[in-house]
Order: structure tokens, then C-alpha cells, then sequence
């Protein structure tokens, strides 16, 4: 598993109603009660710290309910804001 998806699944994990040593499903719905059940505070939490990880600055209007549904679309969009963040630098 890369480092990109370590830290955020830690991430989801400590924000998340999940037990501590539960497994996260890539495809895992973030928010409400069906999967992770992470709250409006909990995807603030979760974006800061995935912010200060990483590294990246992360712009209100790249974040939407509807943009990030799952895991997978959280590890998506990290992963879009690094190669960008590479292109800028090149």
C-alpha cells in the first residue's frame, strides 16, 4: 500500500465511529450511518489532518458531499492535488 493511502485510511480510522481495529473497505460511504458514519466536524478533522501529513492545501471548492463519498474518492483527490502540486513545481 502506498503512503498516499496509509494516511488516509489512519485518517478515516480516527475520524470515523469505526472500532480501532476494524477493517476500512476502499468503497466504504463516508458519511451518515451506513459505513464510516463521519460528520460534518469529522470531514473537517479529517481534511485538516490529511492537509498537515501531506503537506497540501486543499481549497474549498475542490470539497463537496457529492465529490467525496468514499475512501477511494478521498484517496483520489490527494492523489490529484500531489501530481499537481509536482506539475507546479516542474
Amino acid at each position: 500500500m502506498s503512503n498516499v493511502v496509509d494516511v488516509v485510511l489512519e485518517t478515516v480510522r480516527s475520524v470515523s465511529t469505526l472500532e480501532t481495529d476494524a477493517e476500512i473497505r476502499l468503497d466504504a460511504r463516508l458519511f451518515g450511518d451506513e459505513d464510516l458514519g463521519i460528520d460534518s466536524i469529522g470531514a473537517l478533522e479529517m481534511l485538516t489532518i490529511l492537509e498537515r501529513e501531506l503537506s497540501l492545501e486543499i481549497d474549498d471548492d475542490e470539497l463537496s458531499f457529492e465529490r467525496l463519498v468514499t475512501v477511494q474518492d478521498v484517496i483520489d483527490l490527494v492523489n490529484e492535488l500531489i501530481a499537481a502540486s509536482a506539475t507546479a513545481v516542474d
